[in-house]
């Protein structure tokens, strides 16, 4: 749908699953083939690019500059967390498939940009590592599209940060060329859990972390210097919506929503 005339374009793909946008009318999708398939809605077609190891459930995570970051996951290897799950790196012009090292205990989130601030382009990948009740650590791998190269971050520091564990969610690239990601923390001890409060932070070209805000919200995505599209759930109903934060006030733009995902701009 484009959001600002209301167009809509479809495009038939038969049990289809994740989806992740690209450039113009184009997507990479997934089906239950374990296959990578690219939807064209201005064709109104698809068509298959690769396919993964089979007997591993396939979902994607980014795209970027021809190349699409793909989770596959074997289900009797499933941990009570959700993963751990093996990264692939597909070329969309030959369905070349690439391994890539993200070691995690759980499902992965993941945003790709084709222009950053680290030169060239780049997937963002949390990985998770848990080590008990409240002791859940979370870090960033930058892993360079279409090459080996791959930089380990280090979640943000706040100065408060208790003894505990930390969630790094909803990565995504700033049109700035910045990755922008939510950091929250937590400290436990044998009765309670006590989080932190949520907050914006931007990273760096030297890989240090800013923070750019804090508040109510669970995700939110810079759109440009003075707007910023985040979630904030209402405690009284506990649905989700969706707003416009500037300076001059906040706009609702959506109720009842479940995700959002913003492409940076160069797409």
């Amino acid at each position: 749908m484009e959001i600002e005339v209301g167009l809509q374009r479809r495009a038939s793909c038969p049990f289809c699953q994740t989806v992740v946008g690209g450039p113009n009318q184009e997507f990479a999708v997934t089906n239950n083939k374990h296959q990578v398939l690219m939807a064209n809605l201005t064709t109104a077609s698809t068509q298959v690019v690769a396919t993964l190891p089979k007997f591993e459930r396939v979902r994607l995570l980014a795209q970027a500059d021809g190349w699409v970051l793909a989770a596959a996951v074997n289900p009797e290897d499933v941990s009570a967390y959700g993963g751990p799950e093996t990264v692939y790196a597909v070329r969309l012009a030959d369905g070349h498939v690439e391994e890539r090292s993200a070691d995690s205990d759980t499902s992965l989130e993941a945003a790709g940009a084709g222009t950053t601030v680290f030169g060239g382009s780049w997937f963002a990948v949390v990985t998770t590592i848990h080590a008990g009740r409240c002791q859940t650590r979370q870090n960033l791998e930058l892993l360079e599209v279409g090459s080996a190269n791959q930089v380990t971050v280090k979640p943000p520091q706040p100065k408060d940060l208790p003894e505990g564990g930390n969630s790094i969610v909803f990565p995504v690239w700033g049109s700035d060329g910045h990755l922008y990601a939510i950091h929250n923390s937590c400290s436990s001890d044998d009765k309670q859990v006590e989080p932190s409060k949520p907050a914006l932070w931007r990273l760096e070209k030297d890989h240090s972390w800013t923070q750019i805000k804090s508040g109510s919200f669970e995700a939110a995505a810079p759109l440009d210097g003075k707007t910023t599209l985040v979630t904030v759930r209402d405690t009284k109903t506990a649905t989700i919506r969706l707003q416009l934060e500037r300076d001059s006030g906040t706009e609702t733009v959506a109720d009842n929503i479940r995700t959002f995902a913003v492409r940076p701009a160069d797409h």
